[in-house]
């Protein structure tokens, strides 16, 4: 497992050598106007390295969409990519479920999630985030009572799972012959890669279509 864009395994002739490529997300379609040589989607690139059965794609989640230091809040660039910053908008964390979907990946790499555990409580800010590499909190007993810690999952844990659970639904309409009008869903709420802030209220609304046309799968409708 290589964290890669393919372009760079073929600059150094490392592609046999690999099995699962993982580019971050801003990799896999960064947005215009800032010079990068990703921008725009990247995925097509990906298939010749797929036709190998073995090989696998994933997407690797970092602080490079938040902007890895200082204050990213006065940079437009740093606006509307998937991650799980604290005080971000929740639509961000619930995200890559829907664009594991759209740009056709089989896993997320995210590079820790106790980071900050021993201080999560009152200080998560690491790498120009606040919680990011901390998904956890901990359950010691001089909080949460009892006589053994255990750990507290963050809100954005749960809206990670949120979002795989919705790409399940996502998956099943694919295996139902139903791709493109999963496909329409999920752009219609994700349109690009770095377009994720959106409401809770079109979240659950594009949930519904999905189960509308679950449900009309089934019955033939």
């Amino acid at each position: 497992m290589i964290t890669s864009t393919i372009h760079n395994a073929e600059r150094f002739g490392a592609t046999g050598l690999i099995d699962d490529l993982v580019p971050i997300v801003n990799e896999m379609h960064d947005k215009a106007g800032y010079g990068s040589q990703y921008q725009g989607n990247q995925r097509r690139n990906y298939d010749p390295f797929l036709t190998d059965p073995r090989n696998s794609l994933w997407m690797y989640t970092s602080c490079e969409t938040d902007g890895c230091s200082g204050d990213p809040s006065t940079d437009p660039y740093w606006v509307g990519w998937p991650g799980y910053p604290i005080d971000e908008p929740a639509s961000e964390a619930r995200a890559m479920g829907w664009l594991s979907f759209e740009y056709r990946t089989t896993g997320e790499l995210y590079y820790a999630t106790d980071i900050a555990l021993t201080t999560a409580w009152t200080d998560q800010f690491r790498f120009g985030g606040n919680g990011d590499g901390t998904l956890f909190y901990p359950g010691t007993p001089d909080r949460v009572g009892g006589t053994d810690p255990i750990p507290i999952e963050s809100m954005r844990l749960k809206l990670i799972r949120d979002g795989y659970q919705d790409y399940e639904y996502l998956n099943l309409l694919a295996q139902a012959g139903m791709r493109p009008q999963a496909m329409a869903v999920a752009k219609g709420l994700f349109p690009k890669m770095y377009a994720t802030a959106t409401t809770d209220a079109q979240v659950q609304a594009a949930r519904q279509q999905l189960a509308d046309l679950l449900a009309a799968s089934a019955t033939g409708g």
